[in-house]
């Protein structure tokens, strides 16, 4: 495997183009998806100009490709790429020098998750039960569920049923599965279709970071600049959502935002709604890393045999980013959020009401 790895590393590598040393003002950003509700301070920092203002220009690229996001970042074909945590645990095992320089999204937005007339009110409740898994990836979430009661998956059926909308409708209404093992993201939409759903994860196993933004130690300094600019406007779209949602669901509508999360009305506010506590950080800051929700992560990893050595985890964790993420005028950005929500031409994105 190993060997496999190398290859594609040297792969990448003669395949990258040349790496600007100097000053540098395009950022380019591997992430699950380039554009959503999800990642809404993408949209938001571009329609309000917070990057520009920045001097920062963003190539992002949604990959779902099965190549390691690492190998990317290795190969010099990315200067950032977003992972979850365990990712990046995974990769730090492997010997890449990741570190994560910027906390996106946490609460874990992964969980188990049953139809809300289940007769199951706890993981320990799906013995002799079926779980559908959004993916492979969703085993160790149920696994890592399963643990943090003491308990291991013996005696509890898996099968992979994907994420899709139809497919993951029919999963809870004509009981193609117990439980699904997957994502809120997957989930939330059903509510807009009568599916009610309950997550019966441990409240233990929520607490992980789920994605951060993750670079090479080795090009920290380089790229300083411009992800000092990067994560500040993101900071900017954050604040301007824990201020008033309603902005980013106007911002969202636009023909610039992502106006396909919303043909269906019902869909875009249960998304919103549904992911905002995953966006926005509890407390003043943004982009802060918590060590012992990263810690608790390594933990879950040993407990179920993900890895076998104990690191520090203060190893992969680069706080010299959250000053200057977070150094901005609130008031300024709130003034601007508010202009273009009174721009005559925006009138139709703002007045929507569902």
């Amino acid at each position: 495997m190993a060997r496999i790895l190398t290859a594609i590393a040297f792969f990448l590598a003669a395949i990258a183009a040349p790496v600007n040393t100097g000053a540098q003002t395009t950022l380019q950003i591997i992430q699950p998806m380039a554009r959503s509700m999800f990642i809404w301070p993408i949209h938001v920092g571009e329609m309000l100009g917070f990057f520009e203002e920045e001097g920062v220009t963003l190539e992002i690229i949604s990959s779902d490709a099965n190549i390691p996001y690492t190998l990317f970042l290795a190969g010099g074909n990315a200067d950032l790429v977003m992972m979850d945590s365990a990712q990046t645990l995974h990769a730090h095992n492997a010997g890449f020098d990741v570190v994560s320089v910027y906390e996106v999204h946490r609460p874990i937005p992964q969980g188990i998750y049953v139809k809300e007339s289940s007769p199951y009110y706890s993981v320990l409740d799906l013995k002799g039960a079926t779980v559908g898994l959004g993916s492979n990836r969703d085993l160790p979430t149920l696994q890592v569920a399963l643990a943090h009661e003491q308990s291991t998956i013996d005696g509890i059926d898996t099968v992979v049923v994907g994420d899709a909308g139809p497919i993951l409708n029919s999963v809870f209404t004509k009981d193609f599965a117990d439980a699904f093992a997957g994502s809120l993201t997957s989930v939330v939409p059903l509510a807009a279709h009568g599916v009610r759903v309950r997550d019966v994860t441990p409240k233990t196993v929520k607490s992980a970071p789920i994605n951060s933004y993750v670079t090479l130690k080795s090009r920290v300094e380089e790229l300083r600049a411009p992800l000092c600019g990067f994560f500040r406007a993101w900071s900017k779209g954050v604040f301007i959502g824990s201020r008033d949602i309603e902005i980013i669901a106007a911002m969202s509508r636009h023909p610039s935002g992502v106006p396909e999360q919303w043909e269906d009305p019902d869909y875009g506010y249960q998304f919103l709604h549904g992911i905002a506590d995953l966006v926005i950080p509890k407390g003043d800051g943004f982009g802060n890393a918590d060590s012992q929700a990263w810690q608790a992560v390594l933990d879950d990893m040993l407990l179920i045999n993900e890895l076998e050595i104990q690191y520090d985890v203060e190893a992969i964790v680069d706080r010299s980013f959250q000053s200057c993420a977070n150094e901005f005028n609130r008031d300024q950005v709130m003034a601007k959020a508010w202009a273009w929500m009174r721009d005559p031409q925006n009138a139709q994105y703002v007045s929507q009401q569902f």
